[in-house]
């Protein structure tokens, strides 16, 4: 337990490492039709990630727990033309409406680590997620993650839309 208290302040202390670029930043806001506690599962419990995650130049992907430390989870991308990486994620804050990932990406070469800051709002059936992923230090690295959250973001409100549909046109076995 020791160790596990002394991993995170350690991780705490690395937020000064995310603070790179403001102009650099990725921002992303969507409203999904959804309660916020059906977004907030989905955006952190590491199976349900992989059903919407969208890494680009990425063939598959694979979402897992870190066993050894808690709130770790690992994101194994299988690109076409590349050897396997791993995005390392540790959530460092997680409430109702925010969550906080200290994130470590191998395509991110200049600082290793950034941040996402996730806000969700709740509204009459459906939640607004406010992204703010930060701490990069050059263009490619902004744009990739860029188009990883807008498309990913995409998926998970179109996945969101379907299951309503589904609950909404009361389909039951006879």
């Amino acid at each position: 337990m020791v160790r596990e208290q002394q991993d995170t302040k350690e991780d705490v202390g690395t937020l000064a490492a995310t603070v790179g670029r403001p102009e650099l930043d990725v921002a992303v806001s969507v409203e999904i039709e959804a309660e916020s506690r059906r977004v907030l599962y989905a955006l952190t419990i590491p199976e349900y990630m992989e059903a919407w995650l969208q890494m680009p130049d990425t063939e598959k992907l694979r979402c897992s727990s870190d066993s050894k430390a808690p709130n770790s989870f690992h994101i194994d991308l299988y690109p076409a033309k590349a050897p396997r990486a791993r995005i390392k994620g540790f959530c460092l804050r997680l409430d109702p409406d925010r969550i906080i990932y200290l994130w470590r990406n191998p395509f991110t070469r200049s600082t290793g680590e950034t941040m996402v800051d996730i806000h969700l709002m709740n509204g009459p059936g459906q939640c607004t997620i406010n992204l703010k992923h930060r701490g990069f230090c050059n263009m490619e690295e902004s744009l990739w993650h860029s188009r990883m959250w807008h498309r990913s973001l995409d998926k998970l409100g179109g996945l969101m839309a379907m299951m309503n549909g589904s609950a909404r046109t009361g389909i039951s076995a006879s």
